[in-house]
């Protein structure tokens, strides 16, 4: 298909580096490809002049929610491309001048209209995973399929071939020519990972229909429960194997982006006494009194019980973390304050540094306690970072001095290295992924200042 109006004067504005015209020239000929490229190599900026190259008409996009929010639209308008971005996600409401979310129902009008867009311009529509299930199964009911190419970013999160979003998208992409799954991670947990994503791709030709092919091929168990087969862990030069099969439809870069240094600085905090015996102990026993703290923690639970005894290992990991950082919560969500070391010693960071702050947390206790006892200082504000693209952007322009971020919400995609280059990391998460992709909102091409990210420990 030819460039449309307009397209090609604008495309030649954009910088694109050696290695990101490699990734444009495999999507060109690769219609269904993977594009494996690190955090801040400009994925976006790569497949959207690949868009106009094609001379695509109608394009999706299926992203995590604060990506589908800010991410795509910004990047069309920073580059002043021609073309159209619909929204699936949110709109703005007439009466308020305020973003809300679309209904589903709502949508049904948009989904029709994609059928019928300008044949000379190039329209792109924004939606969620959580949103792509109710779409595929339109299209499905219609026998419509509208798009000549999906872009899935963030591929990595279409892993596992059972979720409702990996069979609709699985569903849209047998009816679509093209389809781009975006990652800078594509193996978050292990090389399990890879398998949906590239059967998405290919329905299963290079890796097999079905995970237990992908098992047997390339991995081995390391227990059995019940008579089943679990714990699997790849084989001596698995991975190799694998990126060795998929070498033809899956591209992975590595370059030198000429960032500043970065410098991990982990704080160790002594926690009190008393509360370092009662972390110890709930560790050894599984059983916390929640009356060791709070004489009237019973009447504040609906049960009057004082004792937490976590279910199993991972749940009692959640609530040593919560105790870390100095709370913890009972059954009914209510909150019990244990120490404040943390707090103290990310308001010391805060004052010794001279740039503004982003924190990243875990638990919504976290985040209220910092919004209540971190002061900014004077003339400074700190603002609880909501994935707005308006809130991105007086980040960007160093409106604030501190915000907070949630990375389970909001750790990928956001551009953020505009606005600061110091992070501190209150609660560490469990999540290798959302531990990389956070300093990854800092720590990208188009920072200019040494990162620094403290961890407190």
């Amino acid at each position: 298909m030819p460039m449309h109006p307009g397209v090609e004067p604008a495309l030649k504005q954009i910088p694109l580096e050696d290695y990101q015209v490699k990734c444009m020239k495999f999507m060109l000929y690769h219609p269904k490809c993977g594009v494996f490229l690190d955090i801040g190599y400009g994925k976006t900026l790569t497949t959207l002049a690949s868009i106009g190259l094609l001379g695509c008409r109608n394009v999706l996009v299926v992203a995590p929610k604060a990506i589908a929010r800010t991410t795509w639209h910004s990047e069309v308008k920073k580059w002043n491309l021609p073309y159209d971005c619909y929204s699936m996600v949110e709109k703005t409401n007439p009466r308020t001048g305020k973003l809300t979310m679309i209904p589903q129902k709502d949508l049904i009008p948009l989904y029709s209209a994609c059928a019928h867009t300008p044949k000379d311009r190039t329209s792109i529509f924004i939606t969620t995973r959580d949103r792509i299930v109710h779409l595929a199964e339109w299209c499905k009911d219609n026998d419509m399929w509208p798009f000549d190419m999906i872009v899935c970013d963030e591929f990595q999160s279409f892993k596992g071939g059972k979720t409702n979003r990996t069979k609709a998208i699985t569903e849209l992409s047998e009816h679509t020519k093209r389809l781009i799954g975006l990652t800078g991670t594509p193996m978050p947990n292990s090389l399990e990972d890879v398998w949906s994503e590239i059967r998405i791709l290919d329905g299963g030709k290079r890796l097999g229909r079905y995970i237990t092919h992908f098992r047997a091929d390339y991995m081995h168990s390391t227990m059995v429960v019940n008579g089943h087969a679990v714990g699997w862990k790849p084989n001596p030069g698995a991975m190799e194997k694998v990126f060795e099969k998929i070498s033809d439809i899956a591209i992975s870069v590595h370059a030198d982006l000429g960032l500043p240094p970065m410098r991990i600085n982990d704080v160790e905090i002594q926690l009190p006494q008393d509360a370092m015996d009662k972390y110890k102990s709930f560790l050894r026993t599984g059983v916390f009194d929640l009356e060791s703290i709070d004489p009237f923690a019973g009447f504040r639970t609906s049960d009057g019980e004082t004792e937490l005894t976590p279910a199993n290992a991972a749940v009692l990991a959640g609530k040593l973390l919560q105790m870390a950082s100095g709370t913890i919560y009972d059954q009914d969500h209510n909150v019990y304050e244990i120490h404040g070391q943390k707090l103290a010693m990310t308001q010391y960071l805060v004052d010794n540094t001279g740039g503004s702050v982003l924190i990243a947390y875990h638990f919504q206790c976290d985040k209220d306690r910092l919004m209540e006892s971190i002061d900014p200082g004077t003339g400074n504000q700190i603002v609880w970072f909501d994935g707005s693209e308006a809130m991105k952007d007086a980040w960007n322009r160093g409106e604030y001095k501190i915000m907070l971020l949630q990375p389970a919400s909001n750790c990928h995609g956001i551009n953020l290295q505009d606005g600061g280059s110091t992070l501190i990391w209150y609660s560490l998460p469990a999540s290798l992924e959302q531990y990389d992709q956070t300093i990854g909102r800092l720590y990208r091409k188009g920072q200019k200042n040494p990162v620094v990210v403290h961890r407190l420990i």
